[in-house]
């Protein structure tokens, strides 16, 4: 029968699972106190709380954690040279505790600080570690110390597989609740269903956050009148005695985090005082409450705007969702059951527990083996202090005479392709004696992998996103839902930080401006178009600047798999690692592309053709969408290419722009407008098709080129104003609005990857003129899904302009099948996943594969 360990002072009572949970636990909370702008200080707030639950029967004491009250709490970094010190004051402080907990079961580290892992292990009770830490701080709070404690009650239920991930075996997600927060205990139903509120919209957060400002000065612009209060804020402070007379006056409450979450206080108080709260982390927050029923969410910050009017509008909905997050929060979220979850969940921890001796005078064998070290901490700072100066003035000088120019793929670059990592190994730990190692702790769940894409681009930065950000938008999510961790390193010209994306952290990576000399390169363009040669130092800058976030990151996360793109070479400068697989997605033929594009081959296609091949070498795994592109790859190369379809769904519903008119009938071609994509050829088809059809009408929509104006490449079409539509770039729920009336969708590409187009125009049912060898024709079979016509063949597709303005078969309205299962998000996910997992060799690394492979018919 297994047992576990209730301590006293003396000895130790082994007794039954069968009574664990009739036994009254003696719980000690370690809490902080820090500095505060509340009238009463920290721990006074802490120490009510702990009265609080005395009142509700449970058998609880505290314990302040912080060094010399009121302070902040140490970082990992400071307080682990304090214990390999022999910090008198962090030591006496530790003695206190060991005194205190011999009379409890077991410890709550509430806020997660100040205790050092070596010291905890050694602790003879039950060790819980709570931490409300956002991601961005976890490496200076909670990573390093998480493992050593017996379990883990995270406040972020967004971060629950990061603490798995770092090895904490035991975990649970613990909602703050709004035990501390401003509220109106007389507060009913029927005053949030009939009661008259005045603020329309009400929010207490710091406004200098640098996570968040965009969103918020978003907000601020499209609020005006809005009551916003705190750092940053025209309004400045709200005082405490008034923030509840204001929560009972307002109708809707945003929260926005700085990262991932639902996790700060807003989550539950807005709510607990008849708010309708508009929150972001939808899909985690979905975890907490139902969405749309008892809470808003909204994946972007123009997301939140828009509901935010819709509720203002709609005040009977908004009365009704907020009295049902009323209900939810007072029920599940209140003090005395969020505690009694924690006990919950501590008690199923209880017999699985090492049972360790009873060990005293931690604190003091630590000061016995550090007492050089204490006797030198004097000459710590002074050193450190002349050390980095001395490194700041090497680091100028290294700088003023390096030279502008580098060569490309010098053996003494830093950043050379292929340049192994040599990093500690990933479970060395401090020991307590010397200078620490604290590294990135093994992947402990089962089936869940963490995964990177490091792109060039993603949804949450491109209004009309591209190929490549739309597969990854869909791609992303579907492997959040099937259980994995995903984190997006993508190009942003926001400011740097992390946003969520329907529970992808999406990593924003500022590459800064071009250089001066960059932009002087550039102007040899204007001589000849063969001297293409500022956009290869573009990408090397962009490439080198998600390197260094991906980097960053991996110090503090062990990734299993990191997918680059081909696209603008956005893994080229990723090292390799043990036990991190690169996989690199081919979604064009670069070569090919620029020929088509422009007629001619430039500097930079040659450049972009042999630094790729030496790149692919490094990387373990590619594939590619489409069969054309594989088999274009796999010549080029000399690597094995497969073939893993992307997963498809509309993620959007459609949506009718009834300030636009449209023709009662009409041909559609959407996407990017290029030469590449076959939209010169149904120039020259719809001149041929007019003389046989002059009503025959076309709507053209999407992106030109950057250097390209319509009317001027397009001169026939933009004479035609009776039959011809320029709507140019689209919101996709307007698109899709265009896309369902079309007769057929025109895509004659010349080279293409699956594109977009084509995938969405049959999802909604729309037939597909298309070319064939160029990918469309593996989608799109001819007579059922629309017509196929040879590569640059007007006359033929001019033939099939005129056969689906006639409505001749297959373009009838007749319904035809529905996308291959390759397609179904889950399968799609999982057989890529698969591919890459088949592909590992016995030591967990991926081999480059030197033979060509046959690519399936």
């Amino acid at each position: 029968m297994p047992n576990f360990r209730i301590r006293g002072t003396s000895v130790d009572v082994l007794l039954p699972t069968s009574l664990k949970n009739s036994v009254a636990l003696k719980i000690l909370i370690g809490y902080p106190d820090f500095p505060s702008t509340l009238q009463v200080s920290v721990a006074f707030r802490y120490q009510e709380y702990i009265e609080r639950l005395r009142s509700y029967g449970f058998e609880v004491d505290g314990f302040c954690l912080t060094l010399n009250p009121p302070s902040p709490c140490l970082k990992f970094k400071s307080l682990d040279k304090l214990w390999c010190q022999g910090d008198r004051r962090l030591l006496q402080m530790y003695e206190r505790l060991e005194e205190k907990i011999q009379s409890f079961d077991v410890l709550i580290n509430y806020t997660g600080i100040n205790l050092h892992p070596r010291f905890v292990e050694q602790l003879p009770l039950c060790t819980v570690f709570q931490c409300f830490d956002d991601p961005e701080s976890s490496v200076h709070l909670s990573q390093p110390v998480a493992t050593a404690y017996d379990m883990a009650l995270v406040g972020n239920i967004a971060e629950v597989e990061t603490y798995r991930a770092w090895g904490v075996k035991h975990v649970d997600w613990a909602p703050l609740g709004f035990w501390a927060a401003p509220y109106n205990p007389a507060l009913t139903e029927v005053d949030i269903l009939e009661g008259q509120r005045d603020i329309d919209l009400f929010m207490i957060a710091d406004r200098k956050s640098r996570y968040r400002l965009p969103r918020m000065n978003q907000l601020a612009d499209a609020f005006p009148g809005g009551h916003f209060y705190g750092r940053g804020w025209a309004r400045g402070y709200l005082p405490e005695a008034s923030a509840q007379e204001y929560l009972q006056r307002a109708k809707i409450g945003p929260n926005l985090h700085n990262s991932t979450g639902p996790i700060n206080l807003r989550t539950f108080c807005l709510p607990a005082n008849g708010v309708l709260q508009v929150c972001d982390n939808k899909s985690h927050l979905n975890q907490i409450f139902e969405i749309d029923r008892e809470v808003i969410g909204f994946d972007t910050v123009e997301e939140c705007i828009e509901k935010c009017r819709y509720y203002l509008a709609h005040d009977r909905e908004r009365r009704e969702i907020a009295a049902a997050g009323w209900r939810r929060v007072h029920r599940d979220y209140n003090e005395r059951e969020c505690f009694s979850r924690k006990l919950k969940a501590i008690r199923e921890v209880l017999h699985v527990c090492h049972s360790r001796t009873f060990e005293r005078d931690i604190a003091q064998r630590q000061m016995g083996r550090t007492i050089l070290r204490s006797k030198i901490h004097a000459l710590d700072r002074p050193m450190e202090s002349t050390f980095r100066t001395m490194m700041r003035g090497f680091h100028f000088l290294w700088r003023t005479i390096k030279g502008p120019l580098v060569s490309w793929g010098s053996k003494g670059e830093s950043d050379k392709l292929g340049e192994p990592n040599n990093q500690r190994d990933p479970s060395e730990r401090c020991d307590g004696h010397g200078v620490p190692g604290v590294g990135v702790q093994p992947m402990a769940g089962k089936g869940m992998k963490r995964i990177a894409f490091v792109t060039p681009e993603f949804p949450t930065e491109i209004t009309n996103a591209g190929g490549l950000a739309n597969y990854l938008g869909r791609l992303c999510p579907t492997l959040v839902r099937m259980g994995h961790s995903v984190d997006v390193f993508t190009l942003s010209q926001k400011s740097a930080g992390i946003v969520d994306y329907r529970g992808v952290r999406v990593h924003r990576v500022n590459p800064g401006a071009a250089r001066l000399w960059e932009r002087a390169l550039g102007a040899l363009r204007l001589i000849s178009r063969y001297l293409k040669v500022s956009e290869i130092f573009t990408i090397r800058r962009e490439g080198k600047a998600l390197a260094r976030a991906f980097e960053k990151a991996c110090q503090s996360h062990q990734y299993d798999i990191v997918q680059s793109s081909d696209y603008r070479f956005s893994g080229m400068f990723i090292r390799r690692r043990s036990g991190l697989t690169h996989v690199v997605r081919c979604s064009a033929a670069s070569t090919l592309l620029d020929s088509l594009e422009s007629g001619v081959t430039s500097i930079q296609t040659l450049w972009t053709a042999y630094w790729e091949k030496k790149w692919i070498e490094q990387v373990d795994y590619l594939y590619a969408p489409s069969r054309f592109v594989a088999r274009c790859k796999q010549k080029a190369l000399g690597r094995q290419v497969d073939v893993v379809r992307p997963p498809f769904f509309l993620e959007v519903e459609s949506k009718k722009d009834r300030s636009r008119e449209l023709p009662n009938r009409y041909l559609l071609h959407f996407g990017n407008i290029s030469r590449v994509k076959g939209s010169d050829l149904i120039e020259k088809a719809l001149e041929i098709a007019w003389q046989t059809a002059p009503e025959l009408t076309m709507v053209w929509a999407g992106k030109l080129p950057i250097d390209k104006d319509f009317s001027s490449t397009y001169s026939t079409l933009s004479s035609q104003d009776d039959r011809f539509v320029w709507l140019g770039p689209l919101e996709k729920p307007e698109l899709y609005g265009v896309l369902e009336q079309a007769v057929a969708v025109v895509a004659p590409s010349r080279c293409d990857n699956l594109p977009n187009s084509v995938l969405e125009s049959l999802a909604h049912g729309v037939p597909v003129i298309g070319s064939a060898g160029a990918s469309i024709d593996e989608v799109v079979e001819d007579g059922v899904h629309g017509r196929i016509v040879p590569v640059g063949d007007v006359k033929a597709l001019a033939d099939s302009l005129l056969r689906a303005w006639n409505a001749e078969p297959p373009f009838d309205g007749r319904a035809f099948p529905p996308l291959g299962d390759d397609f179904e998000p889950q399968k799609a996910a999982q057989k890529l996943l698969d591919h890459v997992s088949g592909d590992l060799g016995s030591e967990g690394l991926k081999r480059a594969k030197k033979y060509m492979q046959a690519i399936p018919a």
